[in-house]
């Protein structure tokens, strides 16, 4: 059996490890593609990670890094792929982006 709250207590650590780490350097796409990935692991576990921490950075970076990525991304295939990957982080997160 899984041992749900041991889990969960060290997939929360990675994930707001991770979501420090990407809001120092918010350009790092391998650092969002990381956040994305444990984000998604803990939105399909069966059971609940507390997620408060790393939502409260992503909503930062929302009104912030985001708002600017989407006034560039015209073209730019690297940027349309950041805004692509926060958007999808954002529904891991339980966010809706528009």
């Amino acid at each position: 059996p899984l041992e749900s709250d041991v889990l969960a207590y060290a997939l929360m650590g990675q994930l707001e490890r991770l979501s420090i780490a990407f809001a120092a350097a918010p350009d790092r796409l391998d650092l969002l593609r990381s956040l994305n990935g444990v984000a998604q692991l803990a939105r399909e576990l069966p059971f609940e990670v507390n997620l408060w921490k790393t939502q409260n950075v992503y909503f930062r970076l929302l009104r912030s890094v985001y708002l600017e990525m989407c006034a560039r991304s015209e073209g730019d295939p690297a940027v349309l792929e950041w805004t692509g990957q926060f958007r999808l982080l954002g529904e891991n997160l339980g966010f809706e982006v528009q």
